[in-house]
Order: C-alpha cells, then sequence, then structure tokens
C-alpha cells in the first residue's frame, strides 16, 4: 500500500442493541359490553371501535397495544373476543384486570354515535 493510500475505517454498528425478545404466551379473552346501539357504532366506526376497546383493554392490563392479537367484535351486545400476547402472566389475572375496567374510551365512543341527534 502507497503512503497517500488511507485504509477505509472498520466497519461499525451504532445504535440502540436489542434486547433479546423472551418468549411470548396468548392467551384468549372475552367481554361483553350490554347495550341496544352496538351494531350502529360497530358499523359507523369500527376501526376507531377496534382502537378505543384496545386502549381500555392495555390500560386496564398495562400491556402494551401491540399485545392485542385477533380482535374480533360481534354487535348485539358488544362481544368482543381476542388474544393477548405478554410474557406469561396468569390467564385468570388478566380476566380480573380486564374485569375491573370500566371501558371508557369504549363507552365514549358508544355514546357519541348512540347519542339521539338533536
Amino acid at each position: 500500500m502507497a503512503a497517500h493510500e488511507a485504509r477505509a475505517p472498520a466497519l461499525q454498528r451504532v445504535g440502540t442493541p436489542e434486547e433479546p425478545r423472551v418468549g411470548l404466551v396468548a392467551t384468549t379473552h372475552r367481554v361483553r359490553l350490554d347495550g341496544d346501539a352496538w351494531a350502529r357504532v360497530l358499523e359507523a366506526c369500527p376501526d376507531l371501535l377496534k382502537q378505543e376497546f384496545t386502549s381500555d383493554v392495555c390500560d386496564a392490563t398495562s400491556l402494551p397495544p401491540t399485545s392485542m392479537r385477533r380482535l374480533v367484535l360481534a354487535a348485539g351486545s358488544l362481544v368482543a373476543d381476542f388474544e393477548l400476547a405478554h410474557g406469561g402472566l396468569a390467564r385468570t389475572e388478566l380476566n380480573k384486570q380486564i374485569a375491573r375496567s370500566p371501558f371508557t374510551r369504549t363507552w365514549a365512543l358508544y355514546q357519541r354515535v348512540a347519542a339521539p341527534e338533536e
């Protein structure tokens, strides 16, 4: 190598190292919310309903929104079947946390859509 030729610097990895993912467990859950206008809510804004329901469940369980999987909503009363992916929490404990949830965002959406027009 001639004196005027410089060597390229060695490649370096930069950034934040990613923590290895612990094996996730998926548990199935069902929630029923009574009300006569869920079909209207589900028809008018299905994506927003899924978003608000997911936020309420994640608030109740302290899990991130990405933990919600396979959410299926059916109307009559609102019946939600879904999976939660997590690091191995007890299904019964998650069910207790979900049962204590007031579903504030979900009910607020219901009230906005179901409220009689003035």
